[in-house]
């Protein structure tokens, strides 16, 4: 620990020693207040008030066997929509990529009772919208239509979750699709900073390779059908339907078109891999020629002891650079200096395991080493109490405030409510974060930055035409080569 502390030290002030003079540092800690928020006081408002949705008044749940329904109904419009989850991610692959491909193939595949293209029809015609959305912790299903196209769109859904016929030239189409995507992105160098960053951080472990192509061609057809088998039962799935709904005629219509051999499917129990809490820490530079800009990725793994912890890093976050152009981030490297449009920072904590906080930013080859020296110096800022009170406050309310825009629609507030609750996580934390995030001190801001910021442990990912610039970036740890699947280059 004193060996870690001493080389924070030196990093930090060997980084900084040539910058710490600069005027233009001077001004981004300020309890100045400005003339847009002076005026906003100036106008009469009342006091915000918020009760969270209570389940049995502004929304319900059932259980149909084993299959999960959330409804949450609000009569303005003669439209649903459709949340819908499937515990079938990337993180219970029994093969790479076999779950992202299960999921694609599900929407286009024939069905026991009707073609695909029957199916796509219906729906168009209709205007009705439905789509299964591959990710790392479960697939999204995704839906919208009118309420008097409910039979037609609750049967198409029902006949591609419960009776999907797999073909091998579907899978074929399929692989060739996301092999051209993957390579389409690897062509845009902030997408494949982000893909290496993943990469190199989770390793072997299912999240390091979900932004990529890898494994796909291993995965035959029955690695499909065994995949579905398995993880697309009822006890898996969790449907949440908001908008003009008449519960009793979509519970009827599920029964009926998934049918009792679907709902009453054998479960099977699954583990997820555990992401180990290591680092990886070196500067990780994937050479880009001819590119003119320089794509940056920084962070670590977190881990969440307590929930209290998810309080204060998303403050610490939102001061950061989670709050857009009211950032340190944005305001500094952005406003004063000029040098990137887009930076901002990401506490990743929607997961199954492993909390992940990472910056990010694209600027100029030649400001690339300045971005991060400042990005560091500004993290700093919080370890060492450059963060004024007044910047407290303001970030204290913006988060606790910002938050209520999460139940600006009765969907959201499912979805909302949904995701938590997949994620093992009380209700409470939905409940009680504005209230949290009020309750939390300036020490607390403090207390969560010093659990964050970790320089000598950052792992830094580069993408770009660097060569010339790698003598600065050496400062921020040892130079390592990589490819575009992130493999190492040998010297």
């Amino acid at each position: 620990m004193k060996k870690n502390t001493i080389f924070l030290i030196f990093l930090l002030l060997f980084t900084y020693s040539s910058i710490s003079k600069d005027k233009r540092y001077k001004n981004i800690f300020t309890d100045k207040e400005s003339i847009g928020g002076k005026k906003i006081k100036k106008l009469a408002s009342k006091e915000l008030k918020f009760s969270f949705p209570v389940e049995g008044r502004e929304y319900l749940k059932f259980k149909v066997k084993n299959l999960t329904i959330y409804f949450y109904p609000e009569k303005i419009f003669p439209t649903v929509r459709l949340h819908g989850y499937i515990k079938a991610g990337e993180i219970y692959d029994t093969k790479k990529q076999v779950s992202k491909l299960t999921a694609l193939l599900l929407r286009e595949s024939d069905t026991q009772k009707m073609k695909n293209r029957e199916i796509n029809d219906v729906l168009d015609f209709d205007g009705s919208q439905l789509e299964f959305i591959p990710g790392r912790d479960w697939v999204e299903i995704d839906g919208k239509y009118l309420v008097e196209n409910e039979e037609n769109f609750l049967k198409s859904l029902s006949y591609l979750v419960a009776r999907p016929i797999f073909s091998e030239d579907k899978l074929k189409v399929v692989k060739k699709r996301l092999k051209g995507e993957a390579k389409r992105s690897d062509d845009v160098p902030f997408l494949l900073c982000r893909k290496l960053f993943y990469k190199i951080i989770y390793g072997n472990h299912p999240y390091g390779y979900f932004y990529t192509a890898e494994g796909i061609d291993d995965v035959g057809i029955e690695d499909v059908k065994n995949f579905y088998n398995k993880f697309y039962t009822p006890g898996r799935i969790v449907l949440a339907f908001s908008g003009d709904i008449k519960t009793g005629r979509i519970i009827s219509a599920l029964k009926k078109y998934l049918g009792e051999s679907f709902l009453t499917r054998e479960e099977h129990r699954a583990t997820i891999p555990e992401v180990k809490m290591e680092f990886k820490p070196g500067v990780y530079i994937c050479e880009k020629k001819h590119v003119t800009q320089a794509a940056i990725y920084f962070g670590r793994l977190i881990k969440i002891e307590k929930e209290r912890d998810l309080y204060g890093i998303s403050l610490f976050n939102h001061i950061l650079g989670g709050s857009s152009f009211a950032s340190k981030y944005t305001q500094q490297i952005r406003d004063i200096e000029g040098i990137a449009y887009r930076v901002d920072s990401k506490f990743e904590t929607d997961n199954l395991t492993g909390a992940l906080f990472l910056s990010r930013c694209r600027t100029k080859l030649e400001s690339t080493y300045r971005a991060i020296a400042d990005m560091l110096w500004i993290q700093d800022g919080f370890v060492n109490r450059r963060i004024t009170a007044h910047e407290f406050e303001m970030g204290r309310s913006g988060l606790g405030n910002g938050f209520i825009k999460n139940f600006n629609t009765v969907d959201n507030i499912l979805n909302l409510i949904v995701k938590n609750e997949i994620l093992g996580r009380n209700i409470s934390i939905l409940k009680n974060f504005r209230k949290e995030v009020y309750n939390l001190s300036y020490e607390d801001l403090v207390e969560a930055a010093k659990r964050v910021v970790s320089p000598e442990n950052y792992t830094y990912v580069l993408v770009g035409d660097l060569k010339e610039y790698e003598g600065r970036l050496k400062k921020f740890g040892k130079i390592y080569r990589v490819d575009e699947k992130g493999n190492m280059i040998k010297k």
